[in-house]
């Protein structure tokens, strides 16, 4: 299910899926606005394979101190019921950027990942280079089905990249495209 919202030429994009028996929206705006990472820095030949998400469980913590914030500020507006508000609100908003802002793929020839909007910082590692992939998890990650992957290659020390949604299932990917790559080479 997609519902397109315009404000004037700002363009967002809502994408709506069940997983986990919860119907969740993805806002979809990095298309629109600018382009993607993954996709300008495809090679000749080279095609995109799977996309990693980071996951929604990123929001807890902002919106529940958000939610303090707001009873804070409806008891009574003290300064600091209104600095706790200013700073959540921030922080959500910050949070928002990060998950809107990194890509993480697998192609037929590399692993990729960016993150940031102005400071960009990037991962690119060639499947033949892939030495392993750990999958750091802690209970409630293993419950709701998000971790992080710690990316090793050759010449290169663990590369982390946290929150992924099903990261089970990339790292999986990632390892059968490293193996097919190695016996191709």
């Amino acid at each position: 299910m997609n519902t397109v919202l315009s404000q004037d030429s700002f363009l967002f994009i809502l994408q709506g899926q069940w997983q986990s028996g919860v119907f969740l929206y993805k806002c979809k705006f990095r298309e629109q606005l600018m382009a993607s990472y993954v996709e300008s820095s495809l090679t000749t030949g080279e095609k995109v394979e799977q996309r990693a998400q980071i996951t929604n469980v990123i929001y807890v913590r902002p919106v529940f101190w958000l939610v303090v914030a707001v009873l804070f500020c409806l008891g009574g507006l003290g300064i600091v019921p209104v600095a706790l508000f200013i700073v959540t609100a921030i922080s959500l908003i910050r949070t928002f950027l990060v998950v809107s802002t990194t890509e993480l793929a697998v192609t037929n020839k590399r692993v990729l990942a960016k993150f940031g909007i102005i400071k960009r910082s990037t991962i690119e590692l060639n499947l033949t280079s892939v030495e392993s992939v750990n999958l750091e998890q802690g209970i409630l990650g293993r419950v709701l089905n998000y971790g992080s992957l710690v990316f090793n290659g050759t010449g290169s020390s663990g590369v982390p990249v946290p929150y992924i949604s099903h990261p089970l299932e990339f790292k999986k990917l990632v390892l059968e495209k490293a193996e097919a790559a190695a016996k191709g080479a």
